[in-house]
């Protein structure tokens, strides 16, 4: 594995970029606590079997202390424009990519959850439990983000910053699921009835996965085209089967259910929510 470095904000940190695999890269995002950690665990174990190394540059700044939105990678075009790789980690939209990377041309996997469970997840992970860099502008970010949280009712938390983070981070992200399908000319590119649809998204929601986990792998495989044995994709699906007898505020994976907002919020709390997120509910397919 080659050694090299990202260049972040003028300063380099150190990453080791895999040597490409087969075929045009492929895209993963999820926004955080969609089962994001879920999607890119799987990922991570799936790659080490499929035509792709895996390359998650959003875990890197992350563990280097880089805000992900405030990073300004170089040359992050010619980077992700490669062949031969599968980009995970995208948490949000890469605002270092800017507006002239074609998107539509890769292949990518969208994980959405219902963004009120989202904000609850959200609420316990910033209060308990998300870890926390040991150094850099995020570390200090999440610092007080904690203070904040332990000191803050889940009522009023929900629909103070956090509310908003979420409008602008999944209005940001709808180009990720804009041009679901690319014509590819077949034969004679000038004749219409030649042209074909190729699907270029994989749209899921977390409510629809969470507890069949082997049969999406199984259908993320197929739409990656990534010819692993199936059994094995079984084992690595369930390695990521953690199913909590009891809430546990404490962990990363705090409870699984969907629909746990309705649990923690009060009755007024989740009104003012669905008005201020219907279009995402209704764009999903979430019940107010």
């Amino acid at each position: 594995m080659p050694e090299t470095t990202l260049k972040v904000n003028g300063e380099a940190i150190p990453f080791n970029l895999p040597h490409a695999g087969l075929g045009a890269s492929s895209f993963i995002f999820a926004p955080p606590k969609s089962g994001s950690t879920f999607l890119n665990h799987l990922i991570a174990d799936l790659t080490k079997f499929g035509p792709q190394p895996n390359v998650n540059i959003p875990s890197a700044l992350f563990d280097a202390g880089i805000n992900f939105q405030q990073a300004k990678l170089e040359r992050a075009n010619l980077l992700f424009e490669a062949d031969g790789y599968c980009f995970s980690g995208f948490r949000d939209w890469p605002r270092f990519l800017g507006g002239g990377f074609q998107l539509d041309n890769y292949k990518r996997v969208f994980m959405m959850r219902d963004p009120r469970d989202m904000l609850v997840s959200n609420y316990f992970s910033m209060a308990k439990s998300h870890p926390i860099p040991e150094s850099g502008a995020v570390k200090e970010q999440m610092e007080e983000n904690r203070t904040w949280a332990l000191s803050t009712d889940i009522n009023e938390y929900v629909l103070g910053e956090p509310l908003q983070y979420y409008r602008n981070l999944l209005d940001r992200m709808v180009r990720v699921w804009q041009n679901p399908t690319k014509h590819i000319a077949s034969g004679d590119p000038t004749k219409q009835r030649n042209e074909r649809k190729r699907v270029m998204l994989l749209s899921v929601r977390y409510e629809d996965v969470v507890f069949k986990k082997a049969e999406f792998a199984e259908r993320l495989c197929k739409f990656l085209e990534w010819n692993i044995d199936p059994t094995l994709v079984t084992k690595l699906a369930k390695k990521q089967d953690v199913f909590p007898d009891e809430e546990l505020p404490e962990k990363h994976i705090r409870q699984v259910n969907p629909g746990n907002f309705r649990k923690k919020l009060d009755h007024s709390t989740i009104l003012k929510l669905n008005a201020e997120l219907r279009s995402h509910l209704n764009l999903f397919g979430y019940e107010e």
